[in-house]
């Protein structure tokens, strides 16, 4: 830790993470693409774990506060670069997981894959977008149901069971809800 300066992302998330901090998150994502000399560090780790050589515990050590270093110079770097903080990333993989999951998205499953707790990333979305996670989704399954009513002959019970919807009197009356008529009379009109 002495290697890191302390106003980094790196430092301060090593730090929280030493104090148990829960409010952060509980991991990095670095994309470095193909840096030989980080590249280089992490085979020099990987190759140690596997031998017992004299002093590879605190050649590891070494190594890894060089890989910092290393990071710490794509950071600050990368900062200079881009405008885009934390609860921006958040909020895009949010966005891309239910352009991609719209069927069976579900708030618990992302917060998992985000390593995040289930209040935080609620209450972070909420934030940023204005709207709760599942009117995000359901925004998008309106979108794909108007898509598919429109641009296909499908049964709507079909497109309804497409979209992520089980209950067809709870699709019927929220499609209504948002477009003031019944998915039959909507597709009549985009016709």
């Amino acid at each position: 830790l002495g290697m890191l300066n302390k106003d980094n992302i790196l430092a301060e998330f090593l730090v929280s993470v030493l104090r148990n901090n829960d409010t952060g998150s509980k991991y990095l994502y670095f994309k470095l693409g193909h840096e030989p000399v980080v590249d280089n560090l992490m085979e020099n780790i990987a190759l140690n774990l596997f031998t017992n050589e004299k002093n590879h515990e605190m050649i590891n050590q070494y190594t890894m506060g060089l890989v910092f270093l290393q990071i710490i110079n794509r950071i600050e770097t990368a900062q200079k670069n881009t405008q885009m903080n934390y609860h921006d990333i958040l909020i895009e993989t949010t966005m891309r997981y239910i352009n991609q999951h719209y069927r069976d998205a579900n708030l618990t499953d992302l917060a998992e894959d985000l390593n995040q707790s289930l209040s935080v990333l609620s209450r972070t979305i909420k934030q940023e977008t204005g709207h709760t996670f599942k009117e995000l989704l359901q925004e998008k399954r309106f979108e794909k149901a108007s898509m598919f009513l429109s641009e296909t002959d499908l049964p709507i019970a079909d497109i309804m069971v497409a979209c992520g919807y089980e209950n067809s009197s709870y699709f019927y009356r929220k499609f209504k809800e948002k477009y003031q008529i019944s998915p039959k009379e909507y597709r009549k009109q985009s016709k």
